[in-house]
C-alpha cells in the first residue's frame, strides 16, 4: 500500500499552480525534505506535472473554443436572422408596389395602353430587387446548401421546361453553321 505521505506530496506537487518548494510540502506533509526529492525523482513527478498541466491546458483551450464558437454561432444566427428580415421587407414591399401597378392595368379601361406606359426599366429594376430579396432570403436561411440540383432539374422540367446547357447549345449551332454548304456563284438554284 502507497505511503499517504508520499502520495499527498505527489499530488501537492503536481497539481499546485505555482510550483512549491520541496521544502513546503516537507513542511506541509511533516516529512524532510531531502525524502520529498527522493520520491519526486523515483516517481518522475516533473514528468507527470507537465502532462497534468498540458492536459489543463488543452481542456481549457477545448472549451474556450467551444464557447467561442457557440458565441459566433449565436451571433452568426442572429445576423442571418437579420439579415432574412431585412430581405423579407424588401420583397414585400417591392410586391406591394408591383401589386399596385397590377391593380391600375386592371382597373384601366383600355389594360393594352396602360401597359404600354409602363417603363421597362422599372420594372426591370423591380425584378432585380425581387430576384436579389430571394436570393439573399435564400442565403439566410442556407437554402443554398440544401437544393439537390438533380431533383430542381426534374421539377423544372415536370412544369414544362427544358434545361439546356448554354455552351452545348453553342457547339450545336457553331457546328450546324459549319455543316452548311458555302454560297457559290455556280450554283444552279441561283441564277
Amino acid at each position: 500500500m502507497p505511503d499517504r505521505d508520499r502520495v499527498e506530496a505527489e499530488r501537492i506537487y503536481i497539481q499546485s499552480p505555482e510550483e512549491p518548494t520541496l521544502r513546503q510540502i516537507g513542511c506541509r506533509i511533516k516529512r524532510n525534505h531531502s525524502v520529498v526529492a527522493y520520491w519526486k525523482k523515483q516517481d518522475n513527478w516533473e514528468k507527470k506535472r507537465q502532462k497534468y498541466w498540458g492536459d489543463i491546458e488543452k481542456l481549457t483551450y477545448a472549451k474556450a473554443v467551444d464557447k467561442i464558437s457557440d458565441i459566433l454561432s449565436n451571433e452568426a444566427a442572429e445576423l442571418a436572422l437579420d439579415h432574412l428580415r431585412y430581405y423579407q421587407k424588401f420583397r414585400r414591399f417591392t410586391e406591394m408596389i408591383l401589386a399596385q401597378r397590377i391593380k391600375k392595368i386592371e382597373a384601366a379601361p383600355d389594360p393594352s395602353a396602360e401597359i404600354a406606359k409602363l417603363s421597362m426599366k422599372d420594372l426591370n429594376y423591380l425584378s432585380q430587387i425581387g430576384d436579389r430579396c430571394v436570393k439573399g432570403e435564400s442565403a439566410a436561411i442556407g437554402l443554398h446548401l440544401q437544393i439537390d440540383p438533380n431533383s430542381a432539374a426534374k421539377k423544372i422540367e415536370s412544369m414544362g421546361y427544358a434545361i439546356v446547357d448554354p455552351n452545348a447549345a453553342l457547339e450545336v449551332e457553331s457546328t450546324s453553321i459549319s455543316n452548311e454548304e458555302p454560297f457559290s456563284s455556280d450554283d444552279s438554284s441561283v441564277k
